[in-house]
């Protein structure tokens, strides 16, 4: 059974789900380790995060994805990122989560065209390669921040040949 993909564009800690994803990418050169296991690159972390009682969102767990693509030329930076959204949807899926939302951008401030495309593309090819391979997941919710983000997800996703 495949699990439903919605996008939507609201607040994304408002969203009743099992865990939230919060993304963070960076360019500063930094280490970060998943499970003790550097990636390729070296650099992509999954932190949980169980809802303390004065939580700001809903959802029982956040799941932050770090990826750090340091001075990583587009196509190494494309690599980490996929592998990034690859760990946490992994890690969703053994950790028994059912329900996902995922905030394409996080808290990133301003960042060009072609790179937010580029992050939605993404965001969208991965979360569709989950919703077939992985059982526990049943919903993964892509949320836009804003209208600009909405239209790049809408793009990414009508390129996609959706099961």
């Amino acid at each position: 059974m495949s699990a439903k993909i919605t996008l939507l564009q609201e607040d994304i800690n408002q969203l009743p789900v099992d865990a939230l994803v919060h993304c963070q990418y960076s360019q500063e050169d930094f280490l970060c380790q998943y499970n003790h296991e550097q990636d390729e690159l070296g650099q992509g972390e999954i932190v949980k995060i169980t809802r303390p009682a004065d939580a700001p969102w809903v959802a029982d767990n956040m799941l932050s994805l770090k990826a750090n693509w340091g001075s990583a030329i587009s196509q190494e930076r494309a690599s980490l990122i996929a592998s990034a959204y690859r760990h946490v949807l992994e890690f969703a899926d053994a950790s028994d989560i059912r329900s996902v939302a995922f905030n394409v951008l996080g808290a990133e401030g301003e960042i060009d065209d072609a790179t937010l495309a580029q992050l939605c593309e993404l965001a969208v090819r991965r979360v569709s390669e989950a919703s077939i391979i992985y059982d526990n997941l049943r919903k993964i919710i892509v949320c836009a921040r804003n209208e600009q983000e909405y239209r790049f997800l809408v793009s990414a996703l009508q390129t996609l040949q959706l099961h």
